[in-house]
């Protein structure tokens, strides 16, 4: 009995023992299961940490164009991204001077320089244009008083005839009426007061000559014809009007030679 007793509980804990094994191997292999089939989703989440970029900013450029305007180029780094170019054309409102100064510093003012030569080329102008009017108006005095001289003298030598006792013809008379209408013009074309009174002075001598000249021509034409004591009278007339219109001839002349 003791030894079919032993061989049945041998029997007894060898199936309770195999029955233990194969119950930890089937929830083993039921663990290998789930743990396969569990989606890879269905881990534990993480929370993802985002850093700040580091944003790095270069001093700006600053160009000047040609005075006239300015360029101020700023230029932005960040990590990870494209390099960023800022480009800003700030235009010149300075005034700028009427003038010019170059790089060196010094200044050179062209334009009053300018001035300065227009308006001296102007008063030489002037001048030259004031003294070629004097030279001519001086050359226009000095034909006039040539011209009135020489008048004169051709008039007191038809006058000095007369006064000489000389008989008063046709080319007398003629030559005397062509010295008051030379007068005239001469008196109109004079160059000032002084030399128009000289003309007129002996055109007037000259005229009272040929009136003389006329009555004693008269005289001796009428009808009856006058006396001799008459006529002998008219004609001492006539010389002292001739010998008169030569003194005053004789001084417009020197007149019209003096010196200026």
């Amino acid at each position: 009995m003791s030894r079919t007793s032993f061989a049945h509980r041998s029997t007894r804990l060898t199936r309770g023992r195999g029955a233990t094994v194969v119950a930890s191997l089937f929830t083993g292999v039921a663990l290998a299961g789930i743990l396969t089939l569990a989606p890879a989703g269905a881990q534990t989440p993480t929370t993802p940490t985002t850093l700040a970029p580091s944003v790095t900013t270069l001093a700006p450029s600053v160009t000047t164009l040609n005075g006239s305007a300015t360029v101020v180029t700023a230029v932005t780094t960040v990590p990870g991204a494209a390099v960023t170019t800022t480009t800003t054309v700030v235009p010149d409102t300075t005034p700028q001077p009427l003038i010019a100064t170059n790089d060196s510093g010094s200044s050179t003012p062209w334009i009053a320089i300018a001035l300065i030569v227009v308006g001296v080329a102007v008063l030489v102008g002037i001048l030259i244009f004031a003294l070629r009017r004097k030279g001519s108006g001086d050359t226009a005095r000095t034909d006039w008083r040539e011209r009135a001289a020489a008048a004169t003298a051709e008039a007191g030598a038809t006058v000095r005839q007369v006064s000489t006792g000389a008989a008063v013809t046709g080319p007398i008379v003629a030559q005397l009426v062509t010295s008051i209408r030379t007068y005239g013009e001469l008196a109109a074309e004079a160059p000032d007061a002084s030399l128009r009174s000289s003309v007129e002075r002996a055109r007037r001598a000259i005229q009272s000559l040929g009136q003389r000249i006329d009555a004693d021509h008269q005289l001796r034409r009428a009808q009856p014809p006058a006396d001799p004591a008459t006529l002998s009278i008219s004609a001492d007339s006539v010389r002292d009007a001739a010998s008169d219109t030569d003194k005053v001839l004789r001084s417009v002349y020197r007149e019209l030679n003096e010196p200026e």
